[in-house]
């Protein structure tokens, strides 16, 4: 069918109030395709050289611009219809002087040179649900891909991807998600992220309900409240899935507690995710644009796809413009650091390059686009569009669109054939190489009100709601409506039918491609609208629960181009950085604290102190822990140097900056000062002169273990709970100079603050160092005066109070608990619940430090010490070091590879010289002394390597070189025990190969300590050390009947409590003390073998092989 429009000296087009417009909606009012109709420059409506296009399915009919009429064919013509479809076409007026009416499909071109690309992702895909059929018990089975695709702008890098979604619903397999990064929202932390959980938010709730409450309730008893909360406010879709019981207000993070919040939040993640791939397995996660994402993010991703927990097959696929990403970026090296890291933690990392088109390519377009073309004419083109679009895909489509709607390409109805003239398309004002202008051009030929409507939306990012960009059209005064019609929906119609954009959703719409965006970003308009505008707009009109949604991408508006001083604006960037700061966003916190600073006016102080007290806070921690010196120090100062601001205004960057010394620089002798000196200012003086430290400390002891003993049983069942700030701040300085003054050895220090604690919260009520003080009390009762059994009471206390309070610090109350309290005293089994719920707790709280500690006590060194098989325990040890590496926990990760190291040289019947403490996992260059934790640590371990591979002289003398060092190094750690036990062992073994003097006194002096321990302490576990040392002792005094009946005991009382280290070693030192004193070989060789045999069930294949070739010897002598 045909319509006819008439002249345009026929309608008034310039007559805004006149009835040109309503002449025109007119002829379109019957068909709702024709409202892509615009104004003309001074109208609301014009008519576009290709704007009125209309078909039975979507399109595909084109204005004349000669004749003015238009041609709406029935359907599109295909290729082989194409002869079919021209013989009735119609013409009005002079066929040879027209324009020949063909819509041409350009949406519906397939993807070209494409093909390995796409058979790379399927191939990463097929491998990911291979591995989830898998019922094979390796590791293989819970691999994870990710996959990274670059290339130019326009490349084609989504479409790619996005056949896998093509391909996941045509088997229904899975889920494929999207979520895309924002050139306008650079810093809003997680954005692209939260845009792909708010799609499977959206699938979830389109989707079976008993299959939505089946994942509500996996989430609520995955997340504790708090954080669901951090969840929902990142990700409002989410509040449609969890209950809205579990939804407050934003989670806060003390600035001196940082890293807790960042492992809180990877933890939410992960679990969350969890949660998701075991309903919808296999699941990608598609992240487009990481050019414009966030740090934040970046890490994120890093998190997700490291999560060895996590069982289910995910897939995570992100693409990103690659001449935007260079060697120096975040990205490109968080992606070699995947790469690295990839078989550690055991997924597939894959990059698939999106190249830009070559000749043949292009040709191959051309042909898709116009059906029917001779093959010289094809190549002669795609000659012109390659020197013109240099092969971007996307430039070369919208070229061809251009020439198009150009009229320079026409359909011959003689030959069938499309041609075009070369020389006009060469003189044609097109030969700029780049996308954007080309789409500027077609947007410059629209109404102003319709350029306009482009940028605004431009301006609210990569997706936007007809809402919000109604909001912002009002508060311009545009009009609404046009001859009773809403304006809106005409340009909102337009800008679909233009392929500007399309509907992603109810009230939602997004960009075709960003290039448009950026097209539309750069309009320039008469009218004045900058994002600053638009920024102000939302920031006052949209409802508190919308802008809360909405804060960081109003902001950020806000923020673009604002030269205004202004308070609200201010109070607005601290908004955001606090949202930032609780989701562990440091970059964008330091972002927006700066930004809100820059708005604060010269009278600040006075007029915003609070305020501006806080913005400059968090801008200096920020800065700090981003590594900016600079800056940070700046801001410090600027708060530190203000005369009129008192301690307590001060005092959370003075605790952020005690908390950077000592868990971040490892400086304890300098928090410790910093500690103290702070202390002072709050009015709370430590210890009174270094000179009387000594008597100070004792005397401080005495008197608050008398009077803790004398609280009644139910004191803490009633006690209040602190809520004075400033005895807050003395807690928690005086907690941090403690832990320094212990990591430092300035036990003294220690002693005092640990009594300091406990009397604050006797005085002014319970804080969340109580209990965890009263651990460091029993650790401080046994340092100073080896009373096991009042520490032990103290430790009980500790554990009822934690039960009773969970907020306190449960993994450093447990901790200390045990490895200061109550590995000693109670059996060892009985012991590792406790601890490994002190990691769980640690775990959900967010804290890195402790988790790693009750990790490492639970799943290494109590087996090891305790003698369980080493192939076991070194099964564990990848998975362990995997989680200090992941939580950024150095010190961790050096004593762990202390104790592997030691564990391999007596497991590996390879290593060539394995009383040394080196091998692929630790060298003595390595050995850099951060802490005395890791001093001790070493220092243990070259003792139990001596001895068990039978150096028992070096053993010996070390032992007369360094004493009772490891005592000082780790005090009151159970771990002395095993030390010491070494010591005395290895001494007594030269005393009686050499009975040399030295050695004798030194192995006495040992045992009687390890007695006295062993009787004060009444634990089953440690008593065979006693009777071991005592046939040694008699040995040395040769009463062989005693020592051999205590060896006998010693081995028994191991056998049976299954340390099959110390079995093997006493079958071991028995049998040297049967050949040397007694000279009963047989007898001798008899306990040889037996010591073989507990090493091989230890797994000590070194040590086997040492002792078969010793035998062997013996055998043949």
């Amino acid at each position: 069918m045909t319509v006819s429009i008439p002249e345009e000296d026929e309608i008034p087009l310039n007559d805004v109030d006149g009835d040109g417009v309503s002449k025109v909606l007119s002829l379109v009012h019957s068909n709702d395709d024709l409202l892509s109709v615009f104004s003309d420059e001074d109208a609301l409506l014009s008519l576009a050289p290709n704007a009125i296009e209309v078909s039975s399915y979507g399109g595909s009919q084109r204005s004349d611009r000669h004749t003015g009429t238009i041609d709406i064919s029935d359907q599109s013509i295909k290729s082989s219809e194409l002869r079919e479809q021209t013989s009735k076409i119609r013409f009005d007026g002079d066929v040879s002087s027209k324009h020949f009416a063909i819509k041409l499909d350009f949406d519906s071109i397939g993807l070209v040179g494409r093909q390995n690309q796409i058979s790379t992702l399927i191939s990463c895909f097929d491998r990911l649900c291979k591995d989830k059929a898998s019922n094979s018990p390796n590791d293989d089975r819970n691999q994870k891909e990710m996959v990274f695709v670059s290339g130019e702008s326009g490349c084609g890098k989504t479409r790619t991807v996005k056949t896998l979604e093509s391909r996941m619903l045509e088997t229904k397999t899975g889920l494929f998600v999207e979520g895309k990064f924002d050139l306008n929202t650079v810093d809003e932390p997680y954005s692209g992220i939260a845009k792909a959980i708010a799609a499977i938010c959206e699938k979830i709730l389109n989707g079976d309900k008993s299959h939505a409450k089946d994942i509500r309730d996996k989430i609520s008893n995955a997340l504790h409240d708090e954080e669901v909360q951090l969840l929902v406010h990142l990700v409002p879709a989410l509040s449609d899935i969890i209950s809205a019981d579990a939804i407050g207000a934003t989670v806060g993070v003390d600035i001196d507690d940082l890293e807790s919040g960042i492992e809180r939040l990877k933890r939410t993640f992960r679990l969350l995710l969890r949660t998701f791939c075991e309903h919808f397995a296999p699941m990608v996660l598609f992240l487009d644009d990481l050019q414009w994402a966030d740090v934040s993010s970046i890490q994120m991703i890093d998190y997700l796809i490291s999560d060895t927990e996590n069982e289910n097959s995910l897939m995570i696929i992100g693409s990103y413009r690659s001449d935007e990403v260079d060697e120096n970026s975040l990205l490109h090296n968080k992606i070699l650091a995947l790469r690295d890291k990839s078989v550690t933690y055991n997924f597939h990392v894959t990059e698939v390059d999106i190249p830009l088109f070559d000749i043949d390519d292009i040709m191959t377009t051309i042909k898709s686009v116009f059906l029917s073309v001779k093959e010289d004419d094809s190549r002669a083109l795609g000659g012109l569009c390659l020197k013109r679009t240099l092969g971007n895909p996307y430039f070369v489509l919208e070229f061809l669109k251009t020439l198009y709607h150009e009229g320079l390409v026409s359909y011959n109805t003689v030959t069938n054939m499309w041609t075009w003239n070369l020389t006009n398309i060469e003189d044609a004002a097109m030969s700029t190489a780049n996308v954007v202008v080309l789409l500027q051009d077609r947007m410059k030929r629209l109404s102003k009100y319709a350029q306009m409507f482009l940028r605004c939306a431009a301006y609210l990012g990569s997706t936007f709601r007809n809402t919000t960009l109604e909001l912002i059209w009002k508060s311009h005064n545009m009009p609404m409506t046009v001859a009773d019609k809403p304006v809106l929906p005409l340009l909102m119609g337009m800008a679909v039918k233009d392929s500007f954009i399309e509907e992603c959703g109810s009230d939602k719409y997004r960009w075709v491609h960003d290039k448009v965006q950026e097209a539309a970003f750069s309009l320039i308009l008469d009218v004045k609208v900058s994002q600053f505008d638009i920024g102000r707009i939302l920031f006052y009109y949209l409802e508190p629960s919308q802008l809360e949604q909405d804060l960081f991408a109003v902001v950020d508006l806000i923020n673009n181009g604002n030269k205004e001083k202004s308070s609200e604006f201010a109070h607005a960037n601290l908004q955001a950085a606090e949202k930032a700061l609780g989701l562990s966003a440091f970059s964008a916190a330091a972002k927006y604290a700066t930004h809100g600073i820059d708005q604060l006016n010269d009278n600040r102080w006075s007029q915003n102190r609070p305020m501006t007290l806080r913005l400059y806070t968090i801008g200096a921690e920020m800065e700090r822990l981003l590594g900016n010196v600079t800056a940070a120090e700046r801001y410090r100062c600027e708060v530190l140097s203000r005369t009129d601001l008192d301690i307590m205004e001060s005092l959370p960057l003075k605790l952020a900056t005690a908390s950077n010394l000592s868990s971040v620089e490892l400086k304890f002798d300098e928090a410790v000062a910093y500690c103290l000196d702070v202390l002072k200012e709050l009015g709370c003086r430590v210890f009174i002169s270094r000179k009387i430290l000594k008597a100070q400390a004792v005397m401080s002891l005495f008197r608050t273990i008398r009077r803790v003993k004398k609280l009644p049983s139910d004191h803490f069942d009633h006690a209040k709970m602190m809520e004075n700030e400033r005895q807050l701040g003395i807690a928690k300085l005086i907690t941090r100079a403690g832990v320094s003054a212990y990591l430092s050895g300035d036990i003294m220090i220690s002693v005092i603050c640990a009594c300091k604690l406990v009397e604050g919260s006797l005085q002014h009520g319970l804080n969340e160092a109580s209990a965890s003080s009263l651990s460091g009390l029993a650790t401080m009762t046994i340092i100073v005066l080896q009373d096991f059994k009042t520490a032990t009471k103290f430790n009980e206390m500790a554990l009822s109070l934690l039960k009773k309070h969970r907020q306190m610090h449960n993994g450093e109350t447990l901790l200390n608990a045990y490895t200061h309290g109550h590995v000693w005293v109670k059996p060892v089994d009985s012991c590792l619940p406790a601890i490994w719920d002190g990691y769980r707790c640690s775990i959900r709280s967010g804290d890195s430090e402790f988790a790693s500690w009750n990790l490492s006590l639970h799943q290494i060194l109590l087996p090891f010490y305790f003698g369980k098989p080493l192939p076991q325990i070194l099964a564990r040890c990848p998975s362990v070091m995997r989680q200090f590496e992941d939580g950024a926990q150095s010190q961790q990760i050096l004593i762990h590879k202390v104790i592997w190291q030691t564990m391999a040289n007596l497991h590996d019947s390879s290593c060539r010289e394995p009383w040394k403490l080196e091998g692929e996992i630790f060298h003595e260059n390595d050995d850099i002394e951060k802490d005395n934790i890791h001093a001790g640590t070493v220092l243990l371990a070259q003792g139990e390597l001596l001895l068990f591979h039978g150096d028992c002289r070096t053993a010996a003398d070390m032992a007369l070189e360094n004493g009772d060092a490891y005592q000082k190094l780790v005090p009151a750690n159970f771990a002395n025990m095993f030390e010491a036990f070494h010591r005395a062992l290895a001494s007594y073994a030269m005393a009686l190969r050499t009975r040399k003097k030295k050695y004798k006194k030194e192995a006495k002096r040992v045992r009687r300590m390890l007695t006295k321990w062993v009787l004060a302490i009444e634990n089953p576990e440690f008593n065979y050390f006693k009777t071991v040392l005592d046939a040694e002792q008699f040995a040395v005094e040769k009463k062989h009947d005693k020592a051999e009946k205590h060896y006998d005991e010693a081995i028994k009382s191991a056998t049976i409590r299954g340390h099959l280290h110390y079995t093997a070693l006493f079958h071991e030192r028995y049998s040297e003390y049967l050949l040397v004193e007694l000279s009963n070989l047989g007898k001798s060789n008899e306990e040889l073998r037996k010591a073989i045999d507990c090493y091989k069930a230890w797994g000590a294949d070194g040590k086997v092989k040492a002792l078969e070739s010793k035998l062997a010897l013996r055998d043949g002598q």
